[in-house]
């Protein structure tokens, strides 16, 4: 009997991105048009997501769908067979999985001390998905998206860590083109020359 492979495909990475953005458009739109934060671009989606409960359950909610959109992704159709990429893609979502658990409370604390870990690392696991996505590039397309997201992230990460001004006051659209960054990163290098 012949085994016919299934197709492989990026729809459920697309899919986790739709329901990223639906859910992130919705919170930051709704304390942008009701909550008294018209305008405001320095707090991160993490600190719109904690300003109140509704906001972190539906976040979570989003998040855990996310989580497994991409976790049968990984088991089905990612056709990177690399091992250090394989295995930064489960600690990315574990990551993932943490921050979405223990929100960014607006008091602080000892729950968004746990975030703010688990934000951080997630971001350098992105970074090194992002390195390692490069080093494993096999055409033009995800070498060039590789390398523009490597530059980036190398950009990013440094202006996270001494937060100049221009930065911390806009980092909503900061943190938001590195995500959808890393996503194009991520997609472009499960395509069929790899």
């Amino acid at each position: 009997m012949k085994y016919i492979e299934p197709r492989k495909t990026n729809l459920l990475l697309w899919l986790s991105l739709l329901i990223f953005t639906l859910e992130a458009v919705g919170i930051v739109g709704y304390y942008w048009l009701a909550g008294g934060y018209f305008g405001d671009s320095s707090l991160t989606i993490s600190r719109f997501v904690g300003l109140d409960t509704w906001s972190s359950l539906v976040f979570a909610g989003g998040n855990t769908i996310i989580v497994i959109l991409m976790l049968y992704y990984m088991t089905t159709n990612a056709r990177v067979k690399n091992f250090a990429w394989r295995f930064l893609m489960m600690a990315y979502i574990a990551t993932f999985v943490a921050l979405s658990i223990f929100p960014h409370s607006v008091n602080g604390g000892t729950v968004a001390e746990i975030h703010q870990f688990f934000s951080g690392a997630m971001f350098l696991l992105m970074f090194l998905l992002g390195i390692t996505s490069l080093i494993i590039a096999k055409n033009k397309s995800s070498t060039i998206i590789g390398t523009l997201f490597t530059a980036f992230s190398i950009f990013f990460i440094v202006c996270y860590i001494i937060r100049p001004e221009f930065f911390t006051q806009n980092i909503l659209w900061f943190e938001t083109e590195y995500i959808y960054a890393f996503f194009a990163a991520i997609i472009s290098s499960n395509n069929k020359s790899v």
